[in-house]
């Protein structure tokens, strides 16, 4: 595999979504590794039928999950799920982005905030 470390013309940003990306292909194949390593021809004997099922399942399931997820967040369910998933994401994101966040979330609200000082809701 390629490093991506030759891509230095890339913003930051570009930069981070390759080396996210890289990082997630290791941790695949470290995966694959341990997981063969630890069933050898195993796997190969068991159930085929019920083995590409299962795996059938995943590949439909997990990206199903996480877009309805996604979904239930930009409908605003994320503030009415006790707060859990909010003091995940706060929990796993450093305080550069928490900041940047913070402020951008500042900005918003005065766009949002009358001569009176009352918050606008939409």
């Amino acid at each position: 595999m390629e490093k991506l470390d030759k891509y230095e013309d890339l913003p930051v940003d570009q930069k981070n979504l390759l080396n996210d990306a890289e990082e997630l292909i290791q941790d695949v194949l470290l995966r694959i590794k341990n997981t063969s390593k630890k069933y050898r021809t195993a796997y190969a004997l068991a159930d085929v039928k019920d083995e590409f099922d299962a795996e059938i399942l995943d590949i439909v399931g997990w990206p199903l999950l996480e877009a309805v997820r996604i979904r239930q967040i930009m409908r605003d369910r994320l503030a009415k799920l006790d707060g859990i998933y909010l003091k995940k994401f706060l929990a796993y994101h450093d305080e550069e982005y928490l900041n940047t966040l913070r402020a951008a979330i500042d900005n918003e609200l005065l766009t949002r905030t009358t001569p009176t000082g009352d918050v606008i809701v939409s």
